[in-house]
């Protein structure tokens, strides 16, 4: 995993936790942290990762000095989908519970119950400091009071499996929100193409891109989103030496393709990110060149 600081380095998060700084020096900053499920860097400056186990997630406060802090989140709880807002609290999901959970600077996890109704899937905080959330077909806005605003365009997905949803999201520089729809497997009775959808401060939604299977997101400063383009499901088979491209997107022009260097097919993007110069970096594995991190100049 991949995440841009905010003084523009670039943290790595997997087994080991390191740094990328920006004029290129690595530096290992702790071991046997084993991170396995989201990351993020908070305003102080310490990543904050999901460590699982088959007894209990827990979340890993990794700080620059090394120092570890372990906070139990308890058994079976499904963590995930880490997001850091400006006041220093990571927020998170738990997929099991259905709840919202909350890291304060200070250690302390507090949660959000929410509507029976509601499953959410991804989790964003906006410019603006909004919290939002997706829930199937749904864009959800948490209210400080306590109450929702539900945005939905059915048109989205027409001709999709009725189980269809929105597969990510991701906040952008300038308040807009981005959501992607997948491909429809090509086993079901449903072949429409995936999709990247920009929902804009006026509430709306907007169609941008169709594309096959995005499979992953990542908004650079610069209010341009970059879009890891895999394989749709189903296609396993079809295409066994498939590898995934990446695709640069800003809004009202036509999207730029690039090719990653892989040593051998199929090369894997594991993570992405984008740092405060718009560079983007990329975690890669393949079967000849291994792990790596490369950045796009």
């Amino acid at each position: 995993m991949l995440v841009a600081a905010p003084d523009g380095s670039i943290w790595f998060a997997g087994a080991d936790v390191g740094t990328i700084a920006v004029d290129g020096r690595l530096t290992l900053v702790a071991s046997g942290v084993n991170c396995s499920a989201g990351a993020v860097v908070r305003s102080d400056d310490a990543l904050v990762c999901i460590s699982r186990s088959s007894a209990e997630d827990v979340l890993r406060v990794v700080r620059p000095s090394g120092q570890i802090e372990t906070v139990s989140l308890g058994a079976f709880v499904g963590a995930w989908s880490l997001v850091a807002a400006p006041n220093g609290t990571v927020m998170f999901l738990e997929s099991y519970t259905r709840r919202i959970g909350r890291l304060t600077l200070d250690g302390v996890v507090t949660h959000i119950e929410l509507p029976q109704a509601i499953v959410p899937d991804s989790l964003a905080v906006a410019s603006d400091s909004a919290v939002w959330f997706t829930a199937g077909p749904t864009l959800v806005r948490m209210i400080p009071d306590g109450t929702y605003d539900v945005f939905r365009d059915d048109a989205l997905f027409e001709r999709r499996n009725p189980g269809a949803g929105f597969s990510g999201l991701v906040a952008g520089s300038d308040g807009t929100l981005w959501l992607s729809i997948r491909t429809e497997s090509r086993t079901s009775q449903y072949h429409r193409t995936g999709a990247i959808v920009a929902f804009t401060q006026d509430g709306s939604f907007h169609e941008e891109l169709v594309i096959s299977s995005p499979a992953g997101l990542s908004a650079a400063p610069d209010a341009s989103v970059w879009i890891i383009q895999g394989i749709a499901p189903g296609f396993e088979a079809i295409y066994p030496t498939y590898t995934p491209v990446l695709v640069h997107y800003v809004q009202q022009s036509e999207p730029r393709t690039f090719g990653v260097p892989f040593g051998s097919w199929p090369g894997h993007i594991l993570g992405m990110a984008v740092d405060s110069q718009n560079r983007l970096w990329l975690a890669l594995t393949d079967s000849i060149a291994g792990p790596r991190i490369a950045v796009l100049r």
